[in-house]
């Protein structure tokens, strides 16, 4: 693999993808999410915190984890899997491709390329999503949401990022790209956050299976009792 060639794809598709309007949408998609979370106008609904015990703060580690863990997966999901799936498809319909094979240019070269490109971008986004969230929840809370927010700490923002958001976004990249590549039909990249978001709402957020520690269940979240991993060898005899 030739490293100029690699990066000379890199490069021309990461211009390209910085320019699309369907990534300047969602950058202000989670500009506004990140204010109304901060004011309290939006909110993530994970089991039921109302009923006794003390709240985080919305500028917890927890809080924090939450918001990215269910808004990565809802909100992203459409835009990367249209940047990443259609990536190969467009340029077929350009027919790139009759002026790629009379070039010395590797497919490997090209395919990690344009993947990298569009896992830059979303790298990006992510990145401005958490400073637009600690920005509105430092500078910009108003004196009724004021209380719920603690001291600022970066690795609170970073850390559910890295944890949650990234593989996310690694996942379905990767599967769009590859749906993408293999059928070449915008339908199917189209159809799979879909696909995702219908097979964890029936599937995997109402799992509850019956060794699960009853605390750790859906929904069963009350004054902010966690699952601990001491409690999940219990529930499972060990």
């Amino acid at each position: 693999m030739s490293l100029r060639r690699f990066f000379e794809v890199y490069r021309t598709d990461l211009r390209f993808q910085l320019k699309r309007p369907l990534l300047w949408v969602l950058v202000a998609i989670v500009a506004l999410l990140a204010w109304g979370l901060s004011t309290g106008h939006v909110h993530v609904a994970s089991g039921d915190s109302d009923m006794s015990g003390k709240k985080a703060w919305v500028t917890s580690m927890f809080s924090q984890a939450q918001f990215t863990s269910v808004l990565v997966f809802l909100v992203y999901g459409f835009f990367v899997a249209v940047a990443s799936g259609m990536t190969i498809v467009r340029d077929e319909e350009l027919r790139i491709g009759e002026v790629l094979h009379s070039t010395p240019l590797r497919v490997s070269e090209y395919v990690w390329g344009k993947f990298a490109s569009v896992l830059t971008v979303f790298a990006l986004v992510l990145a401005l999503d958490v400073t637009f969230r600690a920005i509105s929840n430092h500078l910009l809370a108003s004196a009724k949401s004021a209380e719920f927010v603690g001291p600022f700490s970066a690795w609170n923002y970073v850390f559910p990022v890295l944890l949650f958001g990234l593989p996310v976004v690694l996942f379905i990249a990767g599967t769009s790209f590859l749906v993408g590549e293999r059928t070449r039909r915008p339908i199917l990249v189209f159809f799979l956050p879909i696909a995702l978001l219908l097979v964890c709402i029936f599937f995997l957020w109402e799992w509850s299976p019956t060794w699960l520690d009853p605390r750790c269940r859906p929904g069963s979240i009350r004054g902010g009792t966690r699952c601990s991993c001491a409690s999940i060898r219990a529930a499972c005899g060990g």
